[in-house]
């Protein structure tokens, strides 16, 4: 493929309720077409391993002057160029995804149709974080389904469980709803989750804590509630059949590119796993890239709600919202999603431009 320059900008935003936050995104260019993503990641080793610093050095130093001097002949070739290179699959990915929307828009193609189609239309599911009352709660609720949302997925914790669930159920009686205990249960209160079934959740998501697998098997069993977990690397994914699980929450972007993540969808399948995308970074241009590799795969979305409004004004201008049947992905060139450079280059902290 054709490449000219790689280019990384550290951007800092600000949201909706005044505070502010970073997204490292990248740049990828020829003549006038340029393809973008976000490396999902945070600014700190307190949110992972890889961070903006290490993801800079890893990128600047050796990853995009490995691209750049010698450019895969197509995006799916991106992991063979860098397979010298260790570590950082977040980083790479979003790397590889620059490169497919890159390659996609130079030759007036729909992203989707470059990594080899799919659906055009996904569930849109929303993310109730845990609220100081019910009546809180609910608000937020009505806000999402009010906006497309078709799916509550609904925190919740020791305390917070039953009665803001029984709460949501009463109010909207016909709503699919997810719950999701992020570990934060102990499996002394297996009773408690169990007791959930009665208000209708379509699955548990990680009831104990993820190094506890014996206890979330055990209550698979014994409960016969569809139990969910998180996975992020290859082994949670070997272990997830032999855990009676129902399906899994996956983090694609720490498996590092496309045709792993193909390699992922593809276990799902065999194993008779139900599989969805978890999505992380910052931008709607991770919420984008999200869609469109479960559309790609094969996978469901997991909530994108949050996306849409989070920032003030984000890097991508408006254009892309859910719609009240879902979410449709974009329909033009590339990824559909049209970054607003000169906002951009107005909230860039730092850039980076590698070229050939």
């Amino acid at each position: 493929m054709r490449l000219d320059s790689i280019t990384l900008h550290e951007v800092e935003l600000t949201r909706s309720d005044g505070t502010t936050g970073q997204a490292l995104i990248v740049q990828a260019s020829h003549a006038e077409h340029h393809g973008w993503s976000e490396i999902a990641i945070g600014p700190t080793p307190w949110q992972g391993a890889e961070f903006f610093d290490s993801a800079w050095l890893f990128a600047s130093t050796y990853a995009i002057p490995e691209l750049v001097s010698r450019p895969p002949i197509h995006p799916s070739g991106t992991g063979v160029r860098l397979e010298g290179l260790r570590g950082h699959p977040r980083t790479r990915m979003a790397l590889e995804l620059a490169l497919w929307d890159l390659y996609a828009r130079t030759h007036a193609l729909r992203m989707l149709d470059a990594l080899g189609g799919g659906r055009q239309n996904l569930t849109f599911s929303a993310e109730l974080k845990i609220q100081d009352t019910l009546e809180d709660l609910e608000k937020l609720a009505s806000s999402a389904l009010d906006r497309g949302a078709q799916v509550l997925h609904v925190a919740i914790r020791p305390g917070w469980d039953v009665h803001p669930l029984a709460a949501l159920r009463s109010r909207f009686p016909l709503v699919r709803i997810v719950a999701d205990a992020r570990g934060s249960f102990d499996p002394s209160e297996s009773d408690v989750l169990a007791s959930l079934s009665r208000y209708g959740i379509e699955f548990l998501l990680e009831p104990f804590s993820p190094l506890d697998t014996s206890a979330t098997t055990l209550f698979a069993l014994e409960t016969g509630l569809k139990v969910w977990v998180r996975v992020g690397n290859e082994q949670d994914l070997a272990n997830a059949p032999n855990a009676h699980i129902a399906g899994l929450l996956i983090d694609g972007n720490a498996f590092g590119g496309f045709r792993p993540l193909l390699d992922v969808a593809t276990f799902c399948m065999e194993h008779g796993l139900v599989g969805a995308l978890a999505p992380s970074g910052s931008t709607i241009l991770s919420a984008g890239h999200t869609a469109l590799l479960a559309s790609a795969t094969g996978l469901d979305v997991g909530p994108l709600a949050h996306y849409f409004g989070q920032w003030g004004r984000d890097i991508v201008k408006p254009g892309w919202i859910p719609g009240s049947r879902g979410l449709d992905l974009p329909a033009t060139a590339g990824t559909g999603l049209t970054v607003d450079r000169p906002y951009l280059q107005r909230q860039t902290r730092r850039t980076k431009v590698i070229t050939t």
